[in-house]
């Protein structure tokens, strides 16, 4: 007898994936559904609409979810002797339908990603698990939007995990809205968010994860012990993953696999090793402030006798520009390791001879100069056998240079710049413009240089070797640019350069622009005063380092009123640009008067200088400045000061200084700008102050220096 199996019609048309493949591993056996003895011909009992014999049943009506069971479903032949005919109708198979129905459960997430802050340039993972019957699929966003660009990668696998990978962080990345959700059609998709900080390179916070050793490549026989490093720093101490492949390792689910934590805390150990465990391995320290990624290393297991293979694939075709450089990589493993060799493709291949001096896994072939479209075979040798794989270096012609660069507007802190377009073709097209600028040689422009034309030719000459570019992106389709964030009344160098796929092309002549004069940002600077004859001043005082422009005139205040006092109620003196002194005369005798001075350009005032106080008092010394104190131990801290300006010659200092003990002060008898005050306090806040005397008497106290003792241990 011949038995076909299938499904029944009414199973078939209701039953999901899961519920196929449950029926097709369950176990069953005969019960009421058993062909009869009788049944001899088994061609004369027609098909079933689907073609098949017997069908699955499951349960009865009193047991619903009771043991499977075979069940006819066929129907006798027609012919002319209708007493003949026998018709055996199908079962009821809804309760195997609930049952199958039962067994789907909506997605749900077992692993979410974490919001992570990492530093600027940096790689970052993102995990995300899915779970579910049927499986999700899981699918990844970026600030509610599709995954933009080449510098995001997904992976998935069949467990339902997917890693989202960004290899380089942006500054531009702050704060991204990283989600992900999985969906199987059964109740609503899920959905978990993480946030992107992204810090400055120079911004993380101390106790950040830091990562002291890399892991490197490695090679371990298949079945020995393999320990990959990684040596991980940061307070708090950082936890520690480790990916393979961008896929984080499950330590928990294999006992092969263990993380040190005491003498080498962060290492990676795998017992023995199989080839399974091959792949490039990361680790990622993670603390409450951050995340930081090692670098990747490639662990290789090696099995006896394998043939040379290449691991790193090598492009078929690579583009250079005209006069170019570029680096071929050909990575080939096997056991034992291979040889690697380059050559062109026109040339022999190399004799073995060859062969035994060339590097030995990789080999990077360096090609300088390079005026003409050639192939290149790499090719692996070992005792197993040869290898060949074989690319091609296109040479391309990079963008002319932009023409008529020219400068369009300039302000104190822009300059705007227009080109005519540049020609291109299409299979090259234009990918961008790059705006280079830089200062001349000194930092600002000083008050001697004199204003240059709007677009004027530089010489390059003028610029130091230390002069670093700066650069402004323009989009490949603009032909203006506005390079904003300059300083005021600064001589700047410009030119323009087009870029394709291939690389930068030929820069543009420079051209020159001097951003307009603003206001002093600074004030004027070490501005003293002492008393002059019984009734007036003497006040100087060096000009802005930030003066933005001419400088045309400074403006002297006084007042010997109290400091509360408005500045329009106060005094004014003008004086030249040139003067860096000035006397103020008819003043009350013996009296205590308050000094400040602005600078003042074409675009207006500086902000005002420190407040001076001094007396009208013929001989006594100026105000002290430039107090500096700085500790040296636990006892003793370290005092410099400038000698003030002064008529009768200084003859010493009091220094007086206050603490949480008390105030004390003390005079000293030599005029020497330097002291260390001894027999202090350990880990003591200090306040010192210091004024200097001359015959006439003390002059007026200099402002306070803040300053601690070191820890006493």
């Amino acid at each position: 007898m011949i038995i076909r199996w299938s499904y029944p019609r009414r199973v078939r048309s209701h039953v999901s994936a899961v519920g196929l493949i449950l029926l097709l591993t369950v176990s069953f056996s005969l019960q009421d559904g058993i062909v009869p003895d009788e049944i001899d011909n088994i061609e004369e009992w027609g098909p079933d609409p689907l073609g098949t014999s017997l069908g699955l049943g499951y349960g009865s009506a009193d047991d619903p979810y009771g043991n499977p069971y075979i069940v006819p479903y066929r129907e006798r032949l027609h012919n002319n002797d209708e007493s003949t005919k026998e018709t055996r109708e199908a079962p009821d198979y809804s309760a195997y339908q609930n049952y199958i129905t039962a067994l789907a459960y909506p997605a749900r997430l077992t692993v979410r990603p974490d919001h992570s802050t990492v530093a600027e340039e940096s790689p970052i993972n993102f995990f995300c698990k899915s779970d579910g019957n049927p499986l999700p699929t899981v699918h990844w966003r970026i600030n509610g939007k599709g995954v933009p660009d080449s510098r995001y990668k997904i992976i998935s696998s069949s467990s339902g995990l997917s890693t989202l990978r960004i290899d380089s962080v942006q500054s531009g990345d702050n704060n991204t809205l990283i989600s992900c959700s999985a969906d199987n059609g059964i109740a609503n998709p899920i959905h978990a968010e993480a946030t992107l900080t992204v810090l400055p390179i120079k911004g993380v916070p101390v106790g950040f994860p830091r990562i002291d050793g890399h892991p490197s490549i490695k090679a371990v026989e298949q079945g020995r012990t393999a320990h990959v490093t990684c040596r991980v720093d940061g307070e708090p101490r950082p936890k520690v993953l480790w990916l393979r492949d961008n896929v984080p390792v499950d330590i928990r689910a294999n006992e092969r696999y263990s993380v040190a934590t005491l003498t080498n805390p962060g290492a990676l150990m795998i017992q023995l090793a199989r080839e399974e465990d091959q792949g490039r391995y990361e680790c990622v320290a993670r603390n409450a402030l951050g995340v930081q990624h090692s670098r990747a290393a490639q662990l290789y297991v090696k099995v006896r006798r394998v043939p040379p293979y290449f691991s790193y694939k090598l492009e078929k075709s690579y583009k250079v520009g005209m006069g170019g450089s570029i680096n071929l990589t050909c990575v080939a493993v096997g056991y034992p390791m291979p040889r690697v060799l380059w050559r062109k493709s026109d040339e022999p291949s190399p004799l073995v001879e060859v062969f035994d001096s060339a590097p030995v896994g990789r080999n990077i072939l360096t090609l300088s100069n390079v005026e003409s479209t050639e192939n290149y075979s790499c090719m692996a040798l070992s005792k197993l056998g040869n290898i060949e794989a074989t690319t091609t270096v296109f040479v391309k012609p990079l963008p002319a240079a932009p023409v008529n660069l020219r400068i369009t507007a300039v302000s104190s802190t822009s300059v705007s710049l227009a080109w005519d377009p540049v020609a291109e073709t299409e299979d090259e097209p234009l990918t961008k413009h790059i705006v280079k600028y830089r200062l001349k040689s000194s930092s600002r422009v000083t008050t001697t240089v004199l204003p240059l034309s709007i677009g004027g030719e530089g010489d390059q000459s003028e610029y130091g070797d230390s002069s670093r570019w700066k650069e402004h992106v323009v989009a490949a389709s603009e032909r203006v640019a506005t390079v904003e964030g300059l300083d005021p009344f600064t001589l700047y160098e410009f030119v323009v350069q087009s870029h394709n796929e291939i690389g930068g092309g030929s820069l543009t002549h420079p051209r020159e622009a001097q951003t307009a004069e603003d206001a002093p940002a600074g004030p004027p600077l070490k501005v003293q005063a002492k008393g002059f004859l019984s009734s007036g001043l003497v006040v100087q005082w060096m000009p802005p380092d930030v003066p933005n422009g001419y400088i045309t005139n400074y403006l002297v205040y006084y007042t010997n009123e109290e400091l509360k006092t408005p500045l329009d109620k106060w005094k004014k003196m003008d004086t030249k640009s040139d003067d860096r002194s000035t006397t103020i005369r008819d003043l009350l005798s013996d009296k205590r008067y308050h000094v400040m001075v602005k600078a003042v350009n074409a675009k207006g005032e500086s902000p005002p200088s420190k407040i001076v106080p001094v007396r009208t008092t013929n001989g006594l010394p100026g105000q002290v400045i430039g107090l500096v104190s700085s500790p040296l131990d636990g006892t003793r801290i370290q005092l410099n000061w400038d000698k003030p300006i002064h008529t009768m010659p200084i003859t010493g200092y009091t220094i007086s200084h206050n603490s949480s003990e008390g105030d004390k002060e003390f005079k000293l008898t030599s005029p020497h700008e330097k002291h260390i005050v001894r027999d202090l306090n350990p880990s003591t806040t200090y306040s010192f102050k210091i004024a200097a005397h001359s015959s006439r008497g003390r002059g007026e106290f200099s402002d306070h220096s803040i300053v601690s003792t070191l820890n006493g241990s």
